[in-house]
């Protein structure tokens, strides 16, 4: 998946259809996706993830780290 200025799209693996897909990565996170549920949800803290193994990164740690405060998604009040 791509994130760009707040708006994301999914992406094919292995590019991005404009040539090389990892020219323009900042960050790969790498996870399960139960785990990637758990991160969009807030319920998977990204650094205790990375402690833990759960989750990995490659790439700016920076930018992965801000990838789940970026998820809005809606919760029942």
């Amino acid at each position: 998946m791509r994130l760009v200025d707040g708006t994301c799209e999914v992406v094919e693996e292995g590019g991005d259809g404009q040539g090389d897909g990892a020219a323009h990565r900042d960050a790969t996170l790498m996870l399960s996706g139960v785990d990637f549920l758990r991160l969009a949800t807030g319920h998977l803290n990204p650094v205790l993830g990375v402690l833990k193994g759960s989750l990995k990164v490659k790439g700016d740690r920076t930018k992965a780290l801000a990838f789940s405060s970026a998820l809005d998604l809606p919760v029942a009040s």
